[in-house]
């Protein structure tokens, strides 16, 4: 029976979350007597475990990895040390070690230029991370010229349709849609580079995953800049690459049918959002089985669009569905035990999940003029979303803010009284102030109408032109 590799080892012990052993796997082999083959080999275990450290979020132990790695001379090629220091020097990058991210990849480049030129793909990527490095400390100019130069060397080198131009230009990208330079020199250069780039993806990989999110920057780019029709004849492909690679690339396809969804939304084509979002449905019904959280949370979206096109018993059917798939693997209310391992991001997603299909059923309660079940899910709905803010991840935290604005504005408008509306209105527009999206534009013009239709015109005057001053600020 064949032996397994170094490597093997420490990317299944790193899988299964056993990164102290990985690691002491690694220093032990490293104290051994050294061979060309076990050096490699040691390189690239470091390496493999210090990615599975990023992709943990445990930034501190991968720079700690790496360091240890360098100091240790693992590597027993020159080049391989020079790619050690540039993973040190991406991650102090990510760490905020501005400075001795400086010099760690100005060391990186020197061993590579010297060991293997300046044409080869390691110095290339030196290059990359150098002008990312320019881009974290605040030099958008440089950085610019940075990519410009770089892509400009290897079109020269490489020649114009090589795939080696894909990561540079992704980035020049990156930078130019992130900068506050003016539309003539950020997004039109923009949009021409990401049109070479889908080029170059689908050349390189055709039919391939990649193409799908490059179509969706360029859409959301000519969506921004009112090309409409544009932006969706942009979408649609990369929504059928989604569906293709769903297996292997699911975000792909969630982003994807997201994105069409909200377009047909906005442009008032319910028909469409529920054609899109029930095929959307099927598939995941395909890829995680019938009873999963993902088809639950798929039955949710379609629901919602029911509810947008008045198909007010459909969309009640499926919410009660979907409940019914959750409560069956989550139970009625999920929460963390000894016996249930749940992070408190994860906890809040599922518990975001049950609140998402009560929300519906809600608004399809409120649309049928029934406030005592408006009132019933929309209550369950607030006790999902009771979590500890201080708890949810920073990232997380305006999605359930969102959501609570929203349950509170149903609730607010089957309130028996009208100062128990008001202080539910109140608390909506609490919680959309942390929110995300347009959620308190559409929380305050919500009560002004309120207001307006209990007679207090002023009021409502004023609230409505809060939310055109927040249009103007926001766009």
């Amino acid at each position: 029976m064949a032996l397994i590799s170094l490597v093997d080892r420490v990317r299944r012990q790193a899988q299964l979350g056993q990164f102290s052993r990985a690691e002491r796997l690694i220093r032990r082999i490293a104290g051994a007597p050294a061979s060309e083959q076990r050096g490699s080999e040691l390189a690239e275990s470091v390496a493999v475990l210090s990615a599975a450290y990023q992709e943990a979020n445990r930034l501190e132990d991968a720079a700690h990895l790496l360091d240890w790695a360098i100091e240790a001379d693992v590597a027993t090629g020159t080049a391989e040390r020079g790619t050690l220091m540039r993973s040190l020097g991406e991650l102090q990058i990510d760490l905020g070690r501005l400075e001795a991210a400086h010099r760690t990849l100005a060391a990186a480049i020197k061993i590579h230029r010297s060991a293997l030129g300046d044409e080869h793909e390691e110095t290339v990527r030196d290059l990359l991370s150098q002008a990312d490095l320019d881009r974290a400390a605040g030099h958008p100019d440089r950085a610019n010229r940075k990519y410009r130069e770089l892509v400009e060397q290897l079109e020269q080198r490489a020649g114009p349709r090589s795939a080696r131009l894909i990561e540079p230009l992704q980035a020049w990208v990156d930078l130019l849609l992130d900068s506050d330079l003016p539309h003539e020199q950020a997004c039109v250069p923009a949009e021409k580079h990401l049109r070479r780039l889908l080029e170059l993806q689908e050349l390189a990989e055709p039919n391939g995953p990649e193409a799908g999110w490059t179509r969706l920057d360029l859409a959301d780019l000519l969506h921004d800049h009112e090309r409409c029709e544009e932006a969706l004849d942009m979408a649609k492909p990369a929504w059928e690459l989604g569906r293709a690679h769903a297996t292997n690339d699911p975000e792909l396809f969630d982003r994807a049918t997201q994105w069409l969804a909200g377009w047909y939304q906005a442009h008032d084509r319910p028909g469409d959002a529920v054609e899109l979002l029930g095929q959307s449905l099927r598939v995941w019904q395909f890829v995680t089985g019938p009873r999963h959280p993902k088809v639950a949370q798929a039955m949710g979206a379609l629901a919602q669009a029911h509810l947008h096109a008045e198909h007010l018993q459909e969309a009640d059917q499926l919410c009660e569905r979907g409940l019914d798939i959750l409560s069956s693997l989550l139970g009625d209310m999920p929460r963390a035990s000894e016996f249930v391992q749940f992070s408190a991001d994860d906890l809040a997603s599922a518990r975001m999940n049950f609140a998402s299909l009560l929300w519906t059923r809600g608004a399809v309660a409120l649309r049928q003029d029934n406030p005592l079940a408006v009132a019933l899910f929309g209550g369950r709905a607030l006790l999902m979303l009771d979590l500890n803010d201080d708890e949810v991840g920073e990232a997380l935290r305006p999605t359930l803010c969102t959501a609570r604005a929203e349950v509170l504005r149903l609730l607010g408008h089957a309130a028996r009284t009208d100062p128990e509306a008001e202080a539910l209105f109140h608390r909506a527009v609490e919680q959309a102030r942390t929110g995300e999206g347009d959620v308190l534009p559409s929380t305050l013009e919500d009560y002004a109408d309120w207001l307006q239709a209990h007679g207090r015109l002023a009021e409502a005057d004023q609230t409505r032109k809060d939310v055109d001053a927040w249009w103007e600020v926001n766009g």
